[in-house]
């Protein structure tokens, strides 16, 4: 049986990147953006508290009928290849409802331009994109339909 006193405080980068199925540049990323609280050892490494890594993979695993949508369609972050100025990254996951507004919400500009193509993947429509790029190029994230 473990106890408390067992369970580690912090964990390392590759450790808590591990739990969450993200990589350690995206950690890095949340981090920075005050999304992830981290302490620094004396040789400058982050180290990630074990309770937060927790919460946060609880929080990455919601499905998305726990959302506050009543019948939403989960997206994840495909790629990102610039900064979010929101702070998303390879990983993240959103309720798309079917309407095409988004929880946790995306940037005004970037949710105003891509609300009706949202609305179409999240209603499963034919010819529905099953991937869609932000359109705000310092974002550059691609959203993708989570088919698990």
């Amino acid at each position: 049986m473990t106890t408390s006193s067992e369970l580690p405080t912090f964990l390392s980068g590759k450790q808590a990147a591990a739990l969450l199925h993200v990589s350690t540049a995206t950690l890095s990323r949340w981090a920075r953006a005050s999304r992830l609280p981290c302490v620094r050892t004396l040789g400058g490494h982050r180290r990630y508290p074990y309770s937060e890594i927790l919460r946060l993979t609880e929080q990455l695993r919601l499905p998305a009928a726990a959302s506050s949508f009543p019948s939403a369609t989960t997206l994840r972050v495909v790629a990102a290849n610039g900064t979010c100025l929101q702070g998303y990254g390879l990983g993240d996951r959103f309720a798309c409802s079917a309407d095409g507004h988004m929880e946790p919400a995306l940037c005004p500009t970037a949710a105003e331009a891509l609300r009706p193509f949202l609305a179409a993947m999240a209603d499963g429509l034919p010819g529905a994109p099953w991937q869609l790029a932000c359109p705000v190029p310092e974002h550059m994230l691609l959203l993708s339909r989570d088919r698990g």
